[in-house]
Protein backbone atom coordinates (compact mmCIF):
# COMPACT_ATOMS: atom_id res chain seq x y z
CA UNK A 1 0.00 0.00 0.00
CA UNK A 2 1.41 3.37 -0.90
CA UNK A 3 -0.13 6.82 -0.68
CA UNK A 4 1.99 9.30 -2.55
CA UNK A 5 -0.25 12.33 -2.11
CA UNK A 6 -1.71 13.91 1.00
CA UNK A 7 -5.18 12.79 1.88
CA UNK A 8 -7.23 14.07 4.79
CA UNK A 9 -7.67 12.45 7.26
CA UNK A 10 -7.05 8.68 7.14
CA UNK A 11 -9.14 6.56 9.49
CA UNK A 12 -8.24 2.86 9.58
CA UNK A 13 -9.74 -0.35 10.95
CA UNK A 14 -7.55 -2.91 9.20
CA UNK A 15 -4.50 -2.61 6.95
CA UNK A 16 -2.45 -5.78 6.42
CA UNK A 17 0.46 -6.21 3.99
CA UNK A 18 2.47 -9.40 3.43
CA UNK A 19 5.33 -10.87 1.37
CA UNK A 20 7.84 -8.05 1.58
CA UNK A 21 5.57 -5.22 0.44
CA UNK A 22 5.99 -1.76 1.92
CA UNK A 23 3.41 0.29 3.80
CA UNK A 24 3.33 4.07 3.34
CA UNK A 25 0.45 6.04 4.84
CA UNK A 26 0.38 9.83 4.65
CA UNK A 27 -2.43 12.09 5.83
CA UNK A 28 -3.13 15.81 6.10
CA UNK A 29 -5.64 16.99 8.68
CA UNK A 30 -8.53 19.25 7.80
CA UNK A 31 -9.10 22.89 8.69
CA UNK A 32 -12.06 22.54 11.03
CA UNK A 33 -12.68 23.39 14.66
CA UNK A 34 -10.89 20.46 16.27
CA UNK A 35 -10.00 16.76 16.16
CA UNK A 36 -8.55 17.11 12.66
CA UNK A 37 -5.60 14.70 12.87
CA UNK A 38 -3.45 13.91 9.88
CA UNK A 39 -3.65 10.14 10.47
CA UNK A 40 -6.22 8.74 12.91
CA UNK A 41 -6.43 5.05 13.87
CA UNK A 42 -9.09 3.91 16.34
CA UNK A 43 -9.83 0.29 17.24
CA UNK A 44 -7.74 -0.67 14.23
CA UNK A 45 -4.94 -3.01 13.22
CA UNK A 46 -1.95 -2.10 11.07
CA UNK A 47 0.36 -4.99 10.18
CA UNK A 48 3.35 -5.55 7.92
CA UNK A 49 4.10 -9.26 8.10
CA UNK A 50 7.27 -9.88 6.11
CA UNK A 51 10.35 -7.68 5.68
CA UNK A 52 8.74 -4.55 4.30
CA UNK A 53 9.18 -0.98 5.50
CA UNK A 54 6.37 0.61 7.46
CA UNK A 55 5.95 4.39 7.28
CA UNK A 56 3.16 6.52 8.68
CA UNK A 57 3.26 10.30 8.27
CA UNK A 58 0.57 12.60 9.61
CA UNK A 59 0.49 16.37 9.38
CA UNK A 60 -1.95 18.73 11.03
CA UNK A 61 -3.33 21.55 8.94
CA UNK A 62 -0.72 24.16 8.01
CA UNK A 63 -2.71 27.33 8.42
CA UNK A 64 -4.35 29.52 11.03
CA UNK A 65 -7.94 28.59 10.16
CA UNK A 66 -7.93 25.40 12.22
CA UNK A 67 -8.80 25.78 15.91
CA UNK A 68 -9.64 23.79 19.00
CA UNK A 69 -8.03 20.61 20.29
CA UNK A 70 -6.94 17.25 18.94
CA UNK A 71 -5.32 18.51 15.75
CA UNK A 72 -2.50 15.98 16.03
CA UNK A 73 -0.18 14.64 13.39
CA UNK A 74 -0.68 10.92 14.11
CA UNK A 75 -3.24 9.65 16.62
CA UNK A 76 -3.40 5.90 17.36
CA UNK A 77 -6.04 4.83 19.86
CA UNK A 78 -7.09 1.40 21.15
CA UNK A 79 -5.18 -0.19 18.28
CA UNK A 80 -2.39 -2.62 17.37
CA UNK A 81 0.54 -1.94 15.05
CA UNK A 82 2.78 -4.92 14.22
CA UNK A 83 5.81 -4.89 11.92
CA UNK A 84 7.82 -8.02 11.05
CA UNK A 85 11.47 -7.55 10.13
CA UNK A 86 11.29 -4.07 8.69
CA UNK A 87 12.04 -0.45 9.49
CA UNK A 88 9.12 1.17 11.32
CA UNK A 89 8.79 4.95 11.09
CA UNK A 90 6.02 7.12 12.48
CA UNK A 91 6.29 10.88 11.93
CA UNK A 92 3.69 13.32 13.18
CA UNK A 93 3.51 17.09 12.98
CA UNK A 94 0.59 18.74 14.73
CA UNK A 95 -1.23 21.74 13.35
CA UNK A 96 0.82 24.89 13.07
CA UNK A 97 -2.26 27.06 13.61
CA UNK A 98 -1.87 29.60 16.40
CA UNK A 99 -5.65 29.44 16.84
CA UNK A 100 -5.44 25.81 18.04
CA UNK A 101 -5.41 25.33 21.80
CA UNK A 102 -4.61 22.09 23.67
CA UNK A 103 -3.81 18.42 23.03
CA UNK A 104 -2.42 19.08 19.58
CA UNK A 105 0.29 16.43 19.64
CA UNK A 106 2.83 15.31 17.10
CA UNK A 107 2.31 11.58 17.76
CA UNK A 108 0.03 10.04 20.34
CA UNK A 109 -0.35 6.36 21.20
CA UNK A 110 -3.25 5.84 23.59
CA UNK A 111 -4.16 2.40 24.93
CA UNK A 112 -2.34 0.81 22.00
CA UNK A 113 0.35 -1.77 21.21
CA UNK A 114 3.17 -1.05 18.75
CA UNK A 115 5.66 -3.87 18.27
CA UNK A 116 8.45 -4.79 15.86
CA UNK A 117 9.26 -8.49 15.58
CA UNK A 118 11.14 -10.69 13.15
CA UNK A 119 14.54 -12.12 12.27
CA UNK A 120 17.23 -11.68 14.91
CA UNK A 121 20.23 -9.67 13.78
CA UNK A 122 18.32 -7.37 11.41
CA UNK A 123 19.52 -3.77 11.55
CA UNK A 124 16.12 -2.11 11.33
CA UNK A 125 14.13 -0.76 14.28
CA UNK A 126 11.40 1.63 15.41
CA UNK A 127 11.66 5.41 14.99
CA UNK A 128 8.90 7.70 16.24
CA UNK A 129 9.22 11.45 15.71
CA UNK A 130 6.65 14.00 16.78
CA UNK A 131 6.29 17.79 16.82
CA UNK A 132 3.58 19.37 18.94
CA UNK A 133 1.24 22.14 17.87
CA UNK A 134 1.92 25.85 17.67
CA UNK A 135 -1.13 27.14 19.53
CA UNK A 136 -0.71 30.49 21.21
CA UNK A 137 -2.77 29.37 24.21
CA UNK A 138 -3.63 26.03 25.72
CA UNK A 139 -1.27 23.26 26.76
CA UNK A 140 -0.39 19.58 26.54
CA UNK A 141 0.84 20.04 22.99
CA UNK A 142 3.33 17.20 23.39
CA UNK A 143 5.77 16.10 20.75
CA UNK A 144 5.13 12.43 21.60
CA UNK A 145 2.54 11.18 24.08
CA UNK A 146 2.47 7.46 24.98
CA UNK A 147 -0.28 6.65 27.48
CA UNK A 148 -1.44 3.22 28.70
CA UNK A 149 0.45 1.65 25.79
CA UNK A 150 3.16 -0.85 24.95
CA UNK A 151 5.98 -0.04 22.53
CA UNK A 152 8.46 -2.91 22.12
CA UNK A 153 11.15 -4.09 19.76
CA UNK A 154 12.53 -7.62 19.66
CA UNK A 155 16.20 -8.31 20.30
CA UNK A 156 18.28 -7.99 17.15
CA UNK A 157 15.81 -5.62 15.53
CA UNK A 158 17.86 -2.45 15.84
CA UNK A 159 17.27 0.61 17.94
CA UNK A 160 14.09 2.07 19.36
CA UNK A 161 14.24 5.84 18.89
CA UNK A 162 11.76 8.42 20.20
CA UNK A 163 12.30 12.08 19.27
CA UNK A 164 9.73 14.57 20.49
CA UNK A 165 9.50 18.34 20.21
CA UNK A 166 6.82 19.90 22.35
CA UNK A 167 4.88 22.79 20.87
CA UNK A 168 3.92 26.16 22.27
CA UNK A 169 1.12 27.39 24.50
CA UNK A 170 0.80 29.15 27.82
CA UNK A 171 -1.28 26.70 29.88
CA UNK A 172 1.54 24.24 30.69
CA UNK A 173 1.82 20.49 30.49
CA UNK A 174 3.57 20.51 27.11
CA UNK A 175 6.32 17.89 27.08
CA UNK A 176 8.80 16.86 24.45
CA UNK A 177 8.12 13.19 25.22
CA UNK A 178 5.55 12.04 27.77
CA UNK A 179 5.30 8.35 28.76
CA UNK A 180 2.48 7.55 31.19
CA UNK A 181 1.38 4.15 32.53
CA UNK A 182 3.25 2.51 29.66
CA UNK A 183 6.12 0.19 28.79
CA UNK A 184 8.76 1.17 26.25
CA UNK A 185 11.60 -1.21 25.53
CA UNK A 186 13.13 -4.30 24.05
CA UNK A 187 11.17 -7.48 24.50
CA UNK A 188 13.76 -10.25 24.84
CA UNK A 189 16.00 -11.01 27.80
CA UNK A 190 19.63 -12.12 27.64
CA UNK A 191 19.88 -12.08 23.82
CA UNK A 192 22.97 -10.86 21.97
CA UNK A 193 22.78 -8.08 19.35
CA UNK A 194 19.96 -6.39 21.27
CA UNK A 195 18.03 -3.18 20.78
CA UNK A 196 19.18 0.07 22.32
CA UNK A 197 16.73 2.78 23.37
CA UNK A 198 17.22 6.46 22.61
CA UNK A 199 14.70 9.06 23.83
CA UNK A 200 15.13 12.78 23.16
CA UNK A 201 12.61 15.44 24.12
CA UNK A 202 12.50 19.24 23.96
CA UNK A 203 9.64 21.47 25.13
CA UNK A 204 8.98 24.89 23.59
CA UNK A 205 6.05 25.90 25.79
CA UNK A 206 5.69 29.63 26.31
CA UNK A 207 4.12 29.59 29.77
CA UNK A 208 2.71 27.54 32.63
CA UNK A 209 4.20 24.66 34.60
CA UNK A 210 5.24 21.04 33.96
CA UNK A 211 6.71 21.59 30.51
CA UNK A 212 9.31 18.82 30.62
CA UNK A 213 11.79 17.58 28.08
CA UNK A 214 11.13 13.89 28.84
CA UNK A 215 8.78 12.69 31.58
CA UNK A 216 7.92 9.11 32.59
CA UNK A 217 5.19 8.45 35.16
CA UNK A 218 4.18 4.98 36.37
CA UNK A 219 6.10 3.55 33.42
CA UNK A 220 8.92 1.20 32.51
CA UNK A 221 11.69 1.93 30.01
CA UNK A 222 13.95 -1.09 29.66
CA UNK A 223 16.63 -2.64 27.46
CA UNK A 224 16.73 -6.35 28.20
CA UNK A 225 19.42 -7.56 25.79
CA UNK A 226 22.40 -9.45 27.10
CA UNK A 227 25.38 -7.35 26.00
CA UNK A 228 26.66 -3.80 26.46
CA UNK A 229 25.00 -2.48 23.29
CA UNK A 230 21.58 -2.84 24.95
CA UNK A 231 21.73 0.60 26.51
CA UNK A 232 19.23 3.29 27.41
CA UNK A 233 19.90 6.96 26.71
CA UNK A 234 17.42 9.70 27.67
CA UNK A 235 18.04 13.39 26.96
CA UNK A 236 15.59 16.16 27.76
CA UNK A 237 15.40 19.95 27.59
CA UNK A 238 12.58 21.70 29.43
CA UNK A 239 10.84 24.88 28.34
CA UNK A 240 12.50 28.12 29.35
CA UNK A 241 9.20 29.90 28.72
CA UNK A 242 7.50 27.99 31.52
CA UNK A 243 7.45 28.98 35.18
CA UNK A 244 7.81 26.07 37.65
CA UNK A 245 8.39 22.29 37.60
CA UNK A 246 9.86 22.34 34.11
CA UNK A 247 12.35 19.48 34.31
CA UNK A 248 14.77 18.27 31.68
CA UNK A 249 14.26 14.59 32.53
CA UNK A 250 11.68 13.51 35.11
CA UNK A 251 11.40 9.83 36.13
CA UNK A 252 8.79 9.65 38.88
CA UNK A 253 5.80 7.96 40.49
CA UNK A 254 6.74 4.27 40.32
CA UNK A 255 8.76 4.48 37.11
CA UNK A 256 11.79 2.39 36.19
CA UNK A 257 14.57 2.96 33.67
CA UNK A 258 16.74 -0.14 33.38
CA UNK A 259 19.11 -2.26 31.35
CA UNK A 260 20.45 -5.77 31.83
CA UNK A 261 23.99 -5.22 30.57
CA UNK A 262 24.22 -1.82 28.89
CA UNK A 263 24.78 1.66 30.27
CA UNK A 264 21.93 3.92 31.34
CA UNK A 265 22.38 7.64 30.63
CA UNK A 266 20.12 10.49 31.76
CA UNK A 267 20.94 14.03 30.67
CA UNK A 268 18.63 16.94 31.39
CA UNK A 269 18.47 20.73 31.18
CA UNK A 270 15.81 22.31 33.35
CA UNK A 271 13.68 25.23 32.22
CA UNK A 272 11.56 27.83 33.94
CA UNK A 273 11.64 31.59 34.24
CA UNK A 274 10.60 34.45 36.49
CA UNK A 275 9.86 33.34 40.04
CA UNK A 276 9.76 29.70 39.00
CA UNK A 277 10.84 26.85 41.30
CA UNK A 278 11.54 23.11 41.09
CA UNK A 279 13.01 23.33 37.61
CA UNK A 280 15.45 20.44 37.98
CA UNK A 281 17.82 19.22 35.32
CA UNK A 282 17.11 15.56 36.21
CA UNK A 283 14.76 14.14 38.83
CA UNK A 284 14.25 10.49 39.87
CA UNK A 285 11.46 10.44 42.43
CA UNK A 286 8.61 8.69 44.18
CA UNK A 287 5.12 10.11 44.00
CA UNK A 288 5.75 12.34 47.01
CA UNK A 289 8.12 12.80 49.95
CA UNK A 290 5.72 11.60 52.63
CA UNK A 291 5.37 7.91 51.75
CA UNK A 292 7.49 4.97 50.65
CA UNK A 293 4.89 4.05 48.02
CA UNK A 294 5.47 4.45 44.29
CA UNK A 295 9.24 4.73 44.40
CA UNK A 296 11.21 5.04 41.16
CA UNK A 297 14.50 3.52 40.06
CA UNK A 298 17.33 3.76 37.55
CA UNK A 299 19.05 0.38 37.38
CA UNK A 300 21.63 -1.56 35.36
CA UNK A 301 22.68 -5.13 35.97
CA UNK A 302 26.27 -4.83 34.79
CA UNK A 303 26.41 -1.53 32.90
CA UNK A 304 27.28 1.89 34.24
CA UNK A 305 24.90 4.73 35.07
CA UNK A 306 25.56 8.32 33.99
CA UNK A 307 23.34 11.16 35.21
CA UNK A 308 23.98 14.80 34.30
CA UNK A 309 21.54 17.54 35.21
CA UNK A 310 21.74 21.31 34.82
CA UNK A 311 19.20 23.87 35.99
CA UNK A 312 18.75 27.22 34.26
CA UNK A 313 20.25 30.34 35.80
CA UNK A 314 17.13 32.46 35.26
CA UNK A 315 14.40 31.20 37.66
CA UNK A 316 14.43 32.85 41.09
CA UNK A 317 11.87 30.76 42.98
CA UNK A 318 14.38 28.40 44.54
CA UNK A 319 14.83 24.62 44.59
CA UNK A 320 16.10 24.62 41.02
CA UNK A 321 18.40 21.64 41.37
CA UNK A 322 20.85 20.02 39.01
CA UNK A 323 19.93 16.44 40.02
CA UNK A 324 17.35 15.27 42.56
CA UNK A 325 16.96 11.66 43.76
CA UNK A 326 13.91 11.82 45.99
CA UNK A 327 11.71 9.60 48.12
CA UNK A 328 11.70 6.46 50.19
CA UNK A 329 13.09 3.41 48.36
CA UNK A 330 13.96 5.47 45.28
CA UNK A 331 17.24 4.11 43.96
CA UNK A 332 20.01 4.52 41.42
CA UNK A 333 21.97 1.27 41.32
CA UNK A 334 24.15 -1.07 39.31
CA UNK A 335 25.50 -4.51 40.02
CA UNK A 336 29.04 -4.33 38.70
CA UNK A 337 29.20 -1.10 36.71
CA UNK A 338 30.07 2.37 37.96
CA UNK A 339 27.93 5.42 38.72
CA UNK A 340 28.66 9.06 38.00
CA UNK A 341 26.25 11.87 38.89
CA UNK A 342 26.93 15.52 38.06
CA UNK A 343 24.53 18.30 38.92
CA UNK A 344 24.65 22.08 38.50
CA UNK A 345 21.92 24.08 40.21
CA UNK A 346 20.25 27.21 38.87
CA UNK A 347 19.55 30.64 40.25
CA UNK A 348 22.10 33.45 40.07
CA UNK A 349 20.01 36.45 41.09
CA UNK A 350 20.46 38.20 44.44
CA UNK A 351 16.68 37.83 44.84
CA UNK A 352 16.77 34.05 44.48
CA UNK A 353 14.78 32.07 47.07
CA UNK A 354 17.53 29.54 47.75
CA UNK A 355 17.88 25.77 48.20
CA UNK A 356 19.39 25.46 44.76
CA UNK A 357 21.33 22.22 45.31
CA UNK A 358 23.70 20.69 42.77
CA UNK A 359 22.94 17.04 43.68
CA UNK A 360 20.34 16.17 46.32
CA UNK A 361 19.65 12.61 47.52
CA UNK A 362 16.80 12.53 50.05
CA UNK A 363 14.69 9.85 51.63
CA UNK A 364 11.88 10.45 54.08
CA UNK A 365 12.78 8.67 57.33
CA UNK A 366 15.19 6.42 59.18
CA UNK A 367 13.85 3.01 58.28
CA UNK A 368 15.62 1.16 55.49
CA UNK A 369 12.59 1.21 53.18
CA UNK A 370 12.27 4.95 53.62
CA UNK A 371 15.79 5.84 52.47
CA UNK A 372 16.84 6.94 49.02
CA UNK A 373 19.93 5.13 47.74
CA UNK A 374 22.77 5.25 45.23
CA UNK A 375 24.62 1.93 45.11
CA UNK A 376 27.12 -0.30 43.35
CA UNK A 377 26.12 -3.62 44.86
CA UNK A 378 28.51 -6.17 43.35
CA UNK A 379 31.92 -6.96 44.82
CA UNK A 380 34.55 -5.93 42.34
CA UNK A 381 32.19 -3.38 40.81
CA UNK A 382 33.06 0.14 39.82
CA UNK A 383 33.29 3.47 41.57
CA UNK A 384 30.74 6.12 42.49
CA UNK A 385 31.58 9.73 41.59
CA UNK A 386 29.21 12.54 42.60
CA UNK A 387 29.90 16.17 41.69
CA UNK A 388 27.52 18.94 42.71
CA UNK A 389 27.63 22.69 42.10
CA UNK A 390 25.17 24.77 44.10
CA UNK A 391 23.29 27.72 42.63
CA UNK A 392 21.73 30.86 44.02
CA UNK A 393 23.38 34.09 45.04
CA UNK A 394 21.76 36.14 47.76
CA UNK A 395 20.02 33.21 49.42
CA UNK A 396 20.57 30.20 51.68
CA UNK A 397 20.80 26.43 51.44
CA UNK A 398 22.60 26.32 48.10
CA UNK A 399 24.62 23.18 48.81
CA UNK A 400 26.85 21.47 46.32
CA UNK A 401 25.81 17.94 47.42
CA UNK A 402 23.23 17.11 50.09
CA UNK A 403 22.31 13.60 51.35
CA UNK A 404 19.45 13.31 53.86
CA UNK A 405 17.99 9.97 55.00
CA UNK A 406 20.05 8.45 52.20
CA UNK A 407 22.53 5.64 51.59
CA UNK A 408 25.39 6.02 49.10
CA UNK A 409 27.33 2.76 48.96
CA UNK A 410 29.81 1.00 46.69
CA UNK A 411 30.98 -2.57 47.12
CA UNK A 412 33.42 -1.82 44.30
CA UNK A 413 36.35 0.55 44.32
CA UNK A 414 36.17 4.22 45.34
CA UNK A 415 33.46 6.64 46.46
CA UNK A 416 34.29 10.25 45.60
CA UNK A 417 32.04 13.22 46.39
CA UNK A 418 32.86 16.79 45.43
CA UNK A 419 30.57 19.67 46.34
CA UNK A 420 30.86 23.41 45.76
CA UNK A 421 28.28 25.71 47.31
CA UNK A 422 27.26 29.09 45.90
CA UNK A 423 26.07 32.27 47.58
CA UNK A 424 27.97 35.53 47.35
CA UNK A 425 25.32 37.82 48.83
CA UNK A 426 24.33 38.10 52.49
CA UNK A 427 23.79 34.37 52.85
CA UNK A 428 24.16 31.43 55.24
CA UNK A 429 23.95 27.63 55.30
CA UNK A 430 25.59 27.17 51.91
CA UNK A 431 27.53 23.93 52.44
CA UNK A 432 29.79 22.17 49.98
CA UNK A 433 28.84 18.64 51.13
CA UNK A 434 26.09 18.10 53.70
CA UNK A 435 25.36 14.62 55.08
CA UNK A 436 22.43 14.67 57.50
CA UNK A 437 21.17 11.36 58.81
CA UNK A 438 22.83 9.61 55.91
CA UNK A 439 25.40 6.91 55.19
CA UNK A 440 28.35 7.01 52.81
CA UNK A 441 30.16 3.66 52.58
CA UNK A 442 32.93 2.40 50.30
CA UNK A 443 34.73 -0.93 50.01
CA UNK A 444 37.73 1.09 48.83
CA UNK A 445 38.85 4.62 49.52
CA UNK A 446 36.30 7.29 50.38
CA UNK A 447 37.08 10.88 49.39
CA UNK A 448 35.04 13.98 50.25
CA UNK A 449 35.95 17.49 49.09
CA UNK A 450 33.65 20.42 49.86
CA UNK A 451 33.74 24.20 49.58
CA UNK A 452 31.28 26.46 51.38
CA UNK A 453 30.08 29.89 50.26
CA UNK A 454 28.29 32.87 51.77
CA UNK A 455 28.94 35.93 53.88
CA UNK A 456 27.34 35.21 57.26
CA UNK A 457 27.00 31.95 59.23
CA UNK A 458 27.31 28.18 58.83
CA UNK A 459 28.83 28.18 55.36
CA UNK A 460 30.81 24.98 55.76
CA UNK A 461 32.99 22.95 53.47
CA UNK A 462 31.85 19.51 54.70
CA UNK A 463 29.17 18.91 57.33
CA UNK A 464 28.36 15.42 58.70
CA UNK A 465 25.62 15.40 61.31
CA UNK A 466 22.59 13.52 62.62
CA UNK A 467 19.46 14.42 64.53
CA UNK A 468 19.85 11.72 67.20
CA UNK A 469 20.55 12.68 70.77
CA UNK A 470 20.61 9.15 72.18
CA UNK A 471 20.75 5.58 70.91
CA UNK A 472 18.63 5.04 67.81
CA UNK A 473 15.54 2.94 68.45
CA UNK A 474 14.84 -0.23 66.49
CA UNK A 475 11.36 1.10 65.78
CA UNK A 476 10.81 4.11 63.57
CA UNK A 477 12.02 7.06 65.63
CA UNK A 478 12.51 9.54 62.83
CA UNK A 479 16.23 9.31 63.59
CA UNK A 480 19.12 7.79 61.68
CA UNK A 481 22.83 7.90 62.43
CA UNK A 482 25.20 9.54 59.98
CA UNK A 483 28.10 7.33 58.92
CA UNK A 484 31.06 7.96 56.63
CA UNK A 485 32.98 4.72 56.40
CA UNK A 486 35.47 2.75 54.35
CA UNK A 487 35.55 -1.00 54.89
CA UNK A 488 38.72 -1.54 52.86
CA UNK A 489 40.62 1.71 52.49
CA UNK A 490 41.20 5.26 53.66
CA UNK A 491 38.80 8.10 54.38
CA UNK A 492 40.00 11.51 53.18
CA UNK A 493 37.89 14.60 53.93
CA UNK A 494 38.86 18.07 52.74
CA UNK A 495 36.69 21.08 53.53
CA UNK A 496 36.97 24.81 53.00
CA UNK A 497 34.56 27.09 54.81
CA UNK A 498 33.48 30.26 53.08
CA UNK A 499 36.39 32.62 52.64
CA UNK A 500 33.97 35.56 52.43
CA UNK A 501 32.10 34.84 55.67
CA UNK A 502 32.14 37.35 58.52
CA UNK A 503 29.83 35.44 60.90
CA UNK A 504 30.40 32.24 62.86
CA UNK A 505 30.50 28.41 62.51
CA UNK A 506 31.89 28.55 59.00
CA UNK A 507 33.84 25.34 59.53
CA UNK A 508 36.03 23.64 56.99
CA UNK A 509 34.91 20.20 58.24
CA UNK A 510 32.32 19.59 60.96
CA UNK A 511 31.33 16.23 62.47
CA UNK A 512 28.43 16.52 64.93
CA UNK A 513 25.82 14.35 66.61
CA UNK A 514 25.55 11.56 69.11
CA UNK A 515 25.28 8.92 66.39
CA UNK A 516 27.73 10.32 63.83
CA UNK A 517 30.70 8.14 62.83
CA UNK A 518 33.69 8.63 60.53
CA UNK A 519 35.65 5.41 60.21
CA UNK A 520 38.34 3.87 58.00
CA UNK A 521 39.10 0.17 57.49
CA UNK A 522 39.82 -1.53 60.80
CA UNK A 523 43.33 -2.78 60.03
CA UNK A 524 44.63 -0.87 57.01
CA UNK A 525 42.80 2.42 56.63
CA UNK A 526 43.28 5.92 57.99
CA UNK A 527 41.12 9.00 58.41
CA UNK A 528 42.50 12.31 57.17
CA UNK A 529 40.75 15.65 57.35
Amino acid sequence: VGVSSLVAPLTSNLVTVAAGANVAITGLGGSGVGNDAGVYVNYGTLASTNAGTFQVTGIGYNGNSVSGTGNSGVSVNNSTVTVADGQSTITGIASTSTAATSNNRGVELINSHFTSTGVAGHADGIAISGTGGAGATGGENDGINITSSLVTIAAGKGNLVLTGTGGTGTAGGTDGVQIAASTVGSAATGVAAPAAIYITGVSHATGGNNNNGVVASTSTITATGGDATAKVSISGTAATGGVSSNRGVDIYNASTVSSVAGDVTLSGLGGGSGAGANNDGVRVASQNLTSTANSSSVVSGSGSIHITGTAQAAPTGGSNRGVGIDGGSTQVSTGTGSIDITGTAGGTSSADAGTNIGVQIQGIDSEAAARASVAVSGAGGGSIVIVGNGGGNGSTGNDGVKATFANVTTAGTTLTVTGIALGSGVTSNNIGIEVQNGTLTSAGNLILSGTGAGTTNNNRGVSITDLATASVLTTDSGQMPSTVKSTGGDVNITGLGSAAATGSTNYGVSVEGAQTTVQAAASTGSVTS
